[in-house]
């Protein structure tokens, strides 16, 4: 039946749902619908309010995906936020925790040079990969996990109250978003993918971001021992990232309190990377040299600012990312329909 109110609720039921499912399920609601619609109220077109009706006794969009995917009786983690759950940790569990292992072989090679042992060697390149890649992803696993129950939790205060069923929530269904407007699965769980692996690397592998130079060999590019001890404002920015883009698998398009959510997420992860950048200490005073060395005699210039002070130039990259981010969220929410 062609009506802008079903075709946003059965959008509202679909888009949570596997691809593969969704023309089926689309299908089925509307010729559901359609007959509700017709035993009660015969073939006459229907008014909004008789639709409103039909759509209430069918319930929330939510409650009907979660029947459709099986999963309406979880413990923690119920519904369409269970699925998401799963396909989370389906695809970032396996890629974190091969490349962390990967990352601990790389960093064995690197350290070639400084093994006094065949035992030794054998151990850092089976038993220490293997360990950190456990670690890896039993801190992963935890932190989604954590994630998806507070969001679970939360979900009966705030979301209920914009997604809830009625004929007052039934005006605030989401519209059905054309191709440009939606955010496809693999935009977030790239996101996800790309911050932890940076988080991971930072703190477990700092020594291995390094660059090499013809008379002392291979240099790490930060002071270890202070970027460790900045484990706080890393973890804050993995997290928040995690749950930013956790927030943008779900919600699955762009929309206007999604890019001002973004906005305030972002001020704090440039917070955050001001608190670990600002200070020139994260940089190794070795790598400062020896980039030093390679410019010109006369100091200035963008040259300088860049091999002379790069915790500076990380950080002025990352706010210029974050704030392109920021108006580009903001173009395509107030682009959107919704």
């Amino acid at each position: 039946m062609k009506n802008d109110l079903i075709a946003r609720y059965i959008y509202a039921v679909t888009r949570h749902l596997p691809q593969k499912m969704q023309a089926d399920v689309e299908k089925e609601l509307d010729g559901l619908i359609s007959d509700m619609l017709e035993e009660r109220y015969g073939t006459k077109e229907p008014s909004e309010q008789e639709i409103k009706a039909v759509l209430t006794e069918l319930g929330n969009p939510d409650d009907l995906a979660a029947k459709y995917l099986g999963d309406e009786k979880k413990a923690l983690i119920s519904g369409v936020y269970y699925f998401h759950y799963k396909r989370i940790l389906r695809y970032v569990l396996p890629f974190i925790t091969a490349l962390i292992a990967g990352v601990s072989i790389l960093n064995g090679i690197l350290s070639w040079g400084t093994f006094e042992s065949t035992g030794e060697i054998v151990r850092q390149f089976t038993f220490i990969p293997i360990r950190e890649a456990f670690q890896a992803a039993i801190l992963i696993f935890t932190g989604i996990t954590l994630l998806f129950v507070i969001l679970e939790r939360k979900k009966t205060k705030w979301l209920e109250e914009e997604f809830g069923i009625g004929n007052d929530a039934l005006d605030n269904l989401p519209q059905v978003p054309g191709t440009a407007e939606t955010i496809s699965m693999w935009q977030p769980i790239g996101g996800m993918i790309g911050v932890v692996v940076a988080a991971i690397i930072f703190l477990g592998f700092p020594q291995i971001i390094a660059g090499r130079f013809s008379d002392v060999g291979w240099v790490s590019v930060f002071n270890v021992e202070v970027i460790r001890s900045l484990w706080l404002p890393i973890s804050i920015w993995m997290i928040i990232h995690i749950g930013w883009e956790a927030m943008r698998l779900i919600e699955g398009r762009y929309t206007k309190r999604l890019a001002i959510i973004g906005v305030a997420v972002n001020i704090t992860i440039a917070a955050c990377a001001a608190f670990i950048f600002a200070s020139g200490t994260i940089i190794n005073p070795e790598f400062i040299s020896q980039m030093g060395n390679m410019l010109p005699s006369e100091r200035n210039g963008i040259l300088y600012l860049i091999f002379g002070y790069p915790n500076l130039f990380l950080l002025g990259g990352i706010v210029l990312a974050l704030v392109v981010d920021s108006i580009s969220g903001m173009i395509k929410a107030f682009r959107a329909k919704g």
